[in-house]
C-alpha cells in the first residue's frame, strides 16, 4: 500500500543527520526573490546533497517551497529528486492550505494528476458551508462550471440536503443551474422529505414546478408525517385537493 510505505519512509528520514548548511538551504528555498534559486543551486552543488538529504525532516524543502508558492524552486527540486505521486500529494496539501494565490498548486495537480484529490478537497470546503473560504478557493484555482457540476451535480445535491440555503445560492451564482439539472439530481423531493422548507421554496422559485409534477413526485405524502410545515406549503402552493393527495398516496405503494 503506497501511503503506508511512504509514511514509513518519512519516519526513517526523521532520524537522518541534518545535512550541511541546511538552514541556508531551507531559507533559500522559501525565499521569494531571485537570489533564492541561485543560492539553492549553489548550496546543492557545494554539498552534493543526496535524495534522502533533500527530503530531510519530512521533505520540508519541497513542502514549504510549495506552501510559499516558489514554483521555480519547486520545479528545480522535482527535476533533481523526481518526487513520487504520494510525495506530490503531501506537498499539495501544504500548498492547498496556504492563503496565497498558488501557481504551484496548479502545477502539482497537473504534474501528479491530482484532479480527483482537488475535487475532494474543494467539496470539503464547500460542504463546510463557509462562503468566504469557498470564494477564496474558487478564485485561487479559477474553478469552472464543469468542475462544480461533475458527477451529476453531487456538490449541489449535498449542500441542499444539508439545508444550507446561502451556500446553495452561492453555488448557483457560479453555475447558473438549469431546470433539468436541478430536476435530474432529485434535490427538490429530497429537500422536502428532509424538511428543508427554505431550500424547497428556493428550488421552486428557480424551476416553477407544475401541479402535475408535484402530484407525480408524491412530495405531499412523503413529507406529511415528519414535516407538516412542508406538506402545508405544498398543499397551499399547488392547491392540492383530496384527489391529488389520494393519487400521491396510491403512487407510493405502486
Amino acid at each position: 500500500m503506497p501511503f503506508i510505505a511512504y509514511n514509513a519512509t518519512l519516519i526513517i528520514m526523521t532520524f537522518i543527520k541534518k545535512p550541511n548548511n541546511w538552514e541556508q538551504m531551507y531559507t533559500s528555498c522559501i525565499s521569494t526573490n531571485n537570489f533564492g534559486i541561485k543560492k539553492a543551486i549553489e548550496l546543492y552543488n557545494k554539498n552534493n546533497y543526496s535524495r534522502e538529504e533533500l527530503m530531510y525532516n519530512n521533505n520540508e524543502l519541497f513542502g514549504m517551497s510549495c506552501a510559499y508558492d516558489n514554483l521555480e524552486i519547486v520545479k528545480w527540486l522535482h527535476s533533481i529528486v523526481n518526487y513520487s505521486k504520494n510525495e506530490g500529494i503531501l506537498a499539495y496539501y501544504s500548498c492547498f492550505e496556504s492563503s496565497k494565490d498558488s501557481h504551484t498548486c496548479t502545477w502539482l495537480i497537473q504534474t501528479f494528476d491530482l484532479q480527483e484529490i482537488l475535487q475532494t478537497k474543494v467539496q470539503s470546503v464547500i460542504l463546510s458551508c463557509n462562503i468566504n473560504n469557498a470564494e477564496k478557493i474558487h478564485e485561487k484555482f479559477n474553478l469552472t462550471r464543469d468542475f462544480y457540476t461533475n458527477d451529476n451535480n453531487i456538490i449541489l445535491h449535498e449542500i441542499c440536503l444539508g439545508g444550507h440555503l446561502q451556500m446553495v445560492k452561492w453555488l448557483h451564482e457560479k453555475c447558473n443551474f438549469t431546470r433539468d439539472e436541478i430536476i435530474n439530481c432529485d434535490i427538490f423531493v429530497k429537500s422536502c422529505i428532509k424538511g428543508h422548507l427554505n431550500i424547497a421554496q428556493w428550488l421552486h422559485s428557480q424551476c416553477i414546478f407544475t401541479k402535475n409534477e408535484i402530484v407525480n413526485y408524491g412530495v405531499f405524502i412523503k413529507s406529511y408525517n415528519q414535516h407538516p410545515d412542508v406538506a402545508k406549503w405544498i398543499k397551499e402552493t399547488w392547491d392540492l385537493n383530496e384527489h391529488d393527495v389520494a393519487v400521491q398516496f396510491v403512487g407510493i405503494f405502486n
